[in-house]
């Protein structure tokens, strides 16, 4: 134990402020009267075992199942998209509806590539989220690459896991280095 100095939590000897209610470095409550109640609510969060939020281990195992379905669709809609415009073929009134709207099988083909684009795109800026959540780093950098991995993956479910992320990389802010 460290002399009580009140520049020094009387805990583990870390360096304080006296304006802190808490040791940054333990948790160890430093002002006896707890002025406010936020301060009592702060004292009760940390009590009970929660700090601010950190949801960072969720976030990286949701980016690599994101990662997974974006690759995937990507996949599909990029190299199988004959196959899917072949597929609607087999439906002889579906393909009509489609021609009749003035869709050629170009078009169809070239949409299907494009979002195939999309969701590899989608794909890498969520494996780049996961990393940077991982290591703790460049939170500016994390929310902007899930913003628009999310909005290149609207079209599909994974735009709607996408903003779940950023929500929550959001709330874990404090828990990245920089």
């Amino acid at each position: 134990m460290v002399e009580d100095n009140p520049s020094f939590c009387p805990q583990c000897g870390a360096k304080t402020k006296e304006s802190e209610y808490y040791c940054s470095e333990c948790g160890y409550l430093l002002n006896d009267g707890i002025e406010s109640n936020s301060g009592l609510q702060d004292h009760m969060s940390r009590e009970m075992g929660h700090s601010d939020p950190n949801y960072l281990n969720l976030i990286v195992v949701l980016s690599i199942i994101w990662a997974l379905i974006a690759f995937y669709l990507g996949y599909t809609f990029d190299v199988d998209g004959q196959y899917m415009i072949d597929q609607l073929k087999a439906n002889a009134e579906v393909w009509q509806q489609i021609i009749n709207s003035g869709i050629t099988e170009q078009m169809l083909l070239d949409s299907f590539t494009y979002l195939g684009y999309f969701m590899f795109a989608s794909a890498i800026l969520t494996v780049l989220t996961a990393v940077l959540c991982g290591l703790k780093r460049f939170y500016i950098v994390a929310l902007i690459a899930c913003i628009i991995a999310s909005l290149c993956a609207l079209t599909m479910i994974a735009g709607i896991i996408g903003f779940v992320v950023v929500f929550l990389i959001y709330k874990s802010k404090n828990a990245f280095v920089d």
